[in-house]
């Protein structure tokens, strides 16, 4: 029987937050999937890491493949691993791909709700879809960033607008409201401009890669999915009810320093610009 589901994941220097996702793949009710990671990292690598193989071993054991690659990337960009993992997934022949992030856990309806729920939409609106979880942080990574005491939002914070999405503030400066980093009461779907970078799933297409390949990616992925947006007419959604929470390793990853979470070099100022191309022409969607 065909395995249905790749699921994909970019990992950088940090294999004890690697190992916490990889142990919530090993309860998915959903069984017909396999596993890609593509590591980039320079000084924990993945495969020789002792909390990493025994869940990798399980993994296999009970029935996954589970493949780990080295992939070299530019600085601190996911950009060349991310392209790669879509392009190994569309090679697999898989039905679904489902990107998640390293520091990441996702419970065990998970990969079913995904399937479910993209099955369902695709009657109605096509192939070109993508689907998101929430991402709720477990860690307050800044004053006034939210965290696990935040109790779920209602619907008063939902406009008829798109969730997360590009804006302009009182200055006319682009900036992006991800409205996805909370909980909500609700558990329908919310339809999205932009899908979330840490998790998303859909049916594997390399018609378009992730553009950007420099040394930092903030951005670079809200870049591609105004392209599939505005060349191949894709529709995305975040599913209210499915939390995918973000641990926020304070290193590995993108991140340049220890607990650093913000990015403002160069090229991510940069790709604003972009951005706001893209943006003009599909701003009223929605």
């Amino acid at each position: 029987m065909q395995t249905n589901i790749l699921v994909v994941i970019p990992t950088c220097d940090r294999p004890e937050y690697l190992s916490c996702l990889l142990s919530s793949l090993i309860y998915q009710d959903y069984r017909s999937f396999d596993v890609l990671i593509a590591d980039s990292g320079k000084n924990l690598l993945a495969d020789r890491h002792p909390m990493v193989t025994r869940f990798v071993d399980t993994l296999r054991g009970t029935g996954h493949d589970v493949t780990i690659r080295r992939v070299p990337v530019v600085g601190k960009s996911e950009a060349a691993a991310v392209n790669y993992l879509l392009v190994e997934a569309a090679r697999g022949d898989y039905s679904f791909l489902y990107k998640i992030d390293d520091d990441h856990i996702i419970p065990p309806f998970a990969l079913s709700r995904l399937t479910k729920t993209w099955e369902e939409l695709s009657e109605k609106y096509g192939q070109n879809i993508i689907l998101s979880g929430l991402t709720p942080w477990m860690h307050a990574a800044w004053e006034g960033a939210t965290d696990p005491s935040d109790p779920p939002r209602d619907s008063t914070y939902l406009d008829n607008g798109l969730l997360t999405r590009i804006e302009k503030d009182r200055n006319g400066d682009l900036k992006i409201e991800p409205n996805h980093f909370f909980r909500y009461k609700l558990s329908c779907l919310k339809e999205t401009q932009l899908a979330s970078a840490a998790n998303f799933f859909m049916s594997p297409d390399i018609r378009l890669l992730w553009s950007d390949l420099g040394p930092s990616s903030l951005y670079a992925d809200a870049v591609w999915f105004l392209q599939l947006r505005k060349f191949l007419g894709y529709r995305m959604w975040f599913d209210l009810s499915l939390e995918v929470w973000h641990s926020a390793a304070p290193h590995g990853g993108v991140r340049e320093l220890a607990d650093d979470f913000g990015k403002q070099s160069s090229w991510d100022l940069a790709r604003l610009y972009w951005l706001e191309e893209f943006e003009k022409g599909i701003s009223n969607e929605g």
